[in-house]
């Protein structure tokens, strides 16, 4: 039986309740699966890291991939762009962007980190907070050079995936339907921010979401979002290895906040930092969109949020 598109001319309403269905049954699949999981892998933390792959991968991936599946006539390649590769200048500066913008992300890190919550409140958010440290910390505390490369593939690069799939290609790719560009990010960044529940990274997380959301728009494909996003998780991941390196020790939960902090650079360094991300943006705008035609934008603006 054909189900390639069966449901696309459903409602707004019915495609929404579909999704949050999927991601639901997606959930429940990767919570079931460690079960039989339990019964074969022993060691804590790699059982951590597998429910991690497990709820990664159905959530993330599998579940806007049926979602597709049925409310598209468009294969999931096509939707994210898979031939619509960015040249390697806008690569090149792509990478270099986020070695800059991480001056700002730190800057509003510490901002975040210094809102002050209602007591009963701060309680509960520095709960999540800490629980989310101890499990990063359960997944990435390895010497084993085999389990480093899994760790990457698991917080690097599946994310950079599945959840530039969900919150680019489903979510701001349908708002920017029915709102201005600016705003779609805008809005699909806050929902993104959200869902990671971590409310004291709340503000940093959202600015990178921007950034991710406007490289989508440029690129016209996940290349250099996904490439961005990749690079922003290894950064986070190797700066937890250098820890380690120097001290011998990871990091304490405490630590893991001040090095998402970052260490206060003064005021020229985050000008410098600053000037250098905002040259990188020129160039890759520059290597993605400033040389088309207007005509040339429209159809692709048009191409680029049908279904």
């Amino acid at each position: 039986m054909k189900t390639k598109g069966t449901l696309q001319n459903i409602p707004s309403w019915q495609k929404l309740l579909l999704a949050v269905f999927l991601v639901i049954m997606a959930f429940v699949v990767s919570v079931i699966l460690m079960a039989p999981t339990k019964m074969i892998i022993e060691d804590e933390c790699w059982l951590v890291r597998i429910g991690q792959l497990y709820t990664s991968v159905f959530v993330f991936i599998v579940a806007p991939m049926l979602y597709n599946h049925f409310t598209s006539q468009k294969s999931i390649l096509e939707r994210v762009g898979f031939d619509n590769k960015p040249n390697k200048k806008a690569v090149i500066f792509t990478v270099f962007s986020m070695l800059f913008i991480s001056a700002i992300i730190g800057a509003l890190a510490k901002l975040n980190q210094s809102i002050q919550f209602p007591e009963w409140l701060e309680e509960s958010i520095k709960a999540m907070e800490d629980d989310a440290a101890k499990l990063t910390i359960q997944i990435i505390a390895t010497s084993n050079p085999l389990t480093i490369l899994f760790n990457l593939i698991l917080i690097g690069l599946i994310p950079a995936i599945g959840e530039e799939l969900m919150f680019r290609v489903l979510i701001q790719n349908k708002l920017q339907r029915t709102m201005a560009i600016w705003l779609a990010i805008i809005v699909t960044s806050i929902i993104f921010s959200a869902m990671h529940f971590q409310f004291y990274g709340f503000i940093p997380r959202f600015a990178l979401s921007v950034w991710l959301g406007i490289l989508y728009f440029w690129g016209r494909s996940t290349w250099l979002n996904s490439i961005a996003h990749f690079t922003n998780n290894v950064m986070g991941v190797g700066s937890y290895y250098i820890y380690k390196l120097a001290t011998g020790e990871w990091p304490s939960v405490s630590e893991m906040e001040s090095m998402d902090a970052g260490e206060d650079l003064g005021i020229v360094s985050y000008i410098v930092m600053s000037g250098l991300f905002a040259l990188c943006v020129f160039m890759i705008y520059k290597n993605t969109r400033a040389n088309e035609g207007t005509n040339i934008n429209k159809e692709t603006q048009q191409t680029e949020t049908c279904d």
